[in-house]
């Protein structure tokens, strides 16, 4: 994580809440694991190389955005 991203993640969590930037963080994890391991098995991206994290942070800011409540809820109804 470079200070850009510390920057976006600023933004984020300005923009969010409390609420909404826990769970964009969440998202912000899950995509980019999964992104990074589809990238790895595909050979697109070796052990040297570095993947940007800031892609990820703003795409899982955006899902929390358009659908975090709706996600809060439905892992709430999960668990309970």
């Amino acid at each position: 994580i470079g200070s850009g991203d510390i920057l976006l993640g600023t933004s984020i969590g300005l923009l969010l809440g409390s609420t909404g930037t826990l769970t964009a963080l969440f998202l912000t994890y899950i995509i980019g694991a999964i992104a990074a391991s589809l990238l790895i098995l595909m050979k697109r991206v070796g052990e040297s190389r570095t993947i940007a994290f800031g892609p990820f942070l703003s795409c899982g800011a955006i899902v929390a955005l358009l659908f975090g409540e709706r996600l809060i809820v439905e892992y709430q109804r999960l668990l309970f």
